[in-house]
């Protein structure tokens, strides 16, 4: 039986090289869960995750390993943090570099727009973390199949796919 399990994440040096691995909770991460968010992570910085299952007896076992690799090219981001395809959404990191206007959206696969998940009309640069549960604007759930996550700025266009399977 499994007592649940830890998320550790260590710094990504330039050299590719890990840090000292820290955990990110406290205690154990029940058994059924599915998704963690890492409310610590700053978004400008490479790392990597390492999951970690915890027997009944406190004996540890490494599942497996993610790399999250910082922003893209002018300090410009979009990730998005879960599983893909998703049940139910996804959490959205993103950043743009420079001032203006900011808007992250949601638009299904015939490009009509499902959900303004941040709009900024001016100041900026912008950056954060949003999560999308995967529901409309209306507040239903959405249908199965493609959903695109796009971020807006000034001079600056960035897209994600996402599939939404019910």
């Amino acid at each position: 039986p499994l007592r649940g399990f830890e998320v550790w994440r260590s710094a990504l040096e330039s050299n590719g090289e890990g840090a000292a691995p820290i955990k990110v909770h406290e205690g154990l991460l029940a058994a059924a869960a599915r998704s963690f968010e890492d409310r610590e992570l700053d978004p400008l910085r490479a790392c990597r995750y390492e999951l970690r299952a915890r027997g009944p007896l406190g004996k540890e076992r490494r599942l497996g390993e993610a790399r999250y690799e910082g922003p893209g090219e002018g300090g410009a981001m979009l990730r998005l943090v879960g599983p893909n395809p998703s049940l139910q959404g996804t959490a959205v990191l993103f950043r743009t570099p420079v001032a203006g206007p900011g808007e992250l959206a949601v638009y299904d696969a015939t490009g009509r727009r499902v959900r303004t998940l941040f709009a900024q009309p001016q100041g900026g640069p912008h950056s954060g973390s949003v999560a999308w549960d995967g529901r409309d604007a209306a507040g239903r759930p959405v249908a199965s199949g493609l959903y695109w996550i796009r971020l807006t700025a000034p001079q600056l266009k960035r897209t994600a796919r996402l599939v939404v399977v019910r």
